[in-house]
């Protein structure tokens, strides 16, 4: 299993971009060549294979499914997990002990674990034994996932299609916020058995809500404070700065953004 060693040797002052699928992805996918030889970490969150048009250097997943669920679900993750990890040996996922536990160890991945482990970080190993509870205690995995590029080192955090969503919950129609939504539809079937997710604008309004706490406590940790900013044309959230694809490109320039911008982080 990987330590922050490794981690750090791909994220530590660097520009890390992590892409989340809110619908706004598909401008990325659209101006993506404006960065193709820029110096940027890429990392993918959960259903990360359906953005094919970025090469990950890391993927995060610590999703956890209800339990009648994991062998309809688990076949599905593994496969796409195994398919990245093989690409190149310097490809990590990071997951958490309790998934490993869950899912690797449960449903018998002996030959996956025993093929990938050396590839494998566990996100609760980052922090603190005796404090884990409020470093795990998070809104989403977005937040979580913060989190471990903070303890990389990271240097800016920019993410991509961090959109939200407030509309109806009873419908399925949360599904069309997402990017490519028929892949979204498959993949939730598989993990719940069903399109609708009925905690869509609860998990919204609590990552607005909780996010700087949970960002000032991780940067405390590590010592750390990197700017954080949110590329999203629709973006529903306020609490993390929003930036355009021509500010992305000044920031990886190693230039500083309008002062009158106010700072990367802030609350409004």
């Amino acid at each position: 299993m990987l330590d922050i060693t490794k981690l750090r040797e791909k994220t530590k002052n660097k520009t890390v971009g992590i892409v989340v699928l809110g619908k706004s992805i598909y401008e990325l996918e659209k101006r993506i060549e404006e960065f193709k030889d820029k110096d940027i970490c890429w990392v993918g969150i959960g259903q990360f294979d359906i953005v094919t048009f970025i090469n990950f250097d890391i993927v995060f997943d610590t999703a956890s499914v209800p339990e009648s669920r994991l062998k309809h679900y688990e076949p599905m993750r593994i496969g796409r997990i195994n398919k990245y990890l093989s690409q190149d040996q310097n490809k990590i996922w990071i997951t958490s002990g309790g998934l490993k536990r869950d899912v690797i160890d449960r449903l018998k991945y002996t030959d996956f674990w025993e093929q990938y482990s050396n590839q494998i970080l566990f996100v609760d190993s980052l922090f603190p034994r005796e404090t884990i509870g409020k470093f795990m205690d998070v809104p989403n995995s977005l937040t979580l996932c913060v989190g471990a590029m903070i303890a990389g080192l990271a240097k800016n955090i920019i993410i991509f299609g961090c959109d939200g969503y407030n509309g109806p919950t009873d419908t399925g129609e949360g599904v069309l916020s997402y990017y490519k939504p028929e892949e979204i539809k498959k993949e939730r079937m598989a993990a719940l058995g069903s399109i609708e997710d009925p905690g869509i604008n609860r998990d919204t309004k609590t990552f607005e809500n909780k996010f700087k706490d949970c960002y000032l406590r991780y940067a405390t940790q590590f010592d750390n404070f990197p700017d954080v900013f949110n590329c999203s044309s629709n973006t529903i959230y306020t609490h993390i700065r929003k930036i355009d694809f021509d500010d992305v490109k000044t920031i990886l320039s190693g230039n500083a953004l309008e002062p009158d911008r106010g700072p990367g982080w802030h609350l409004i």
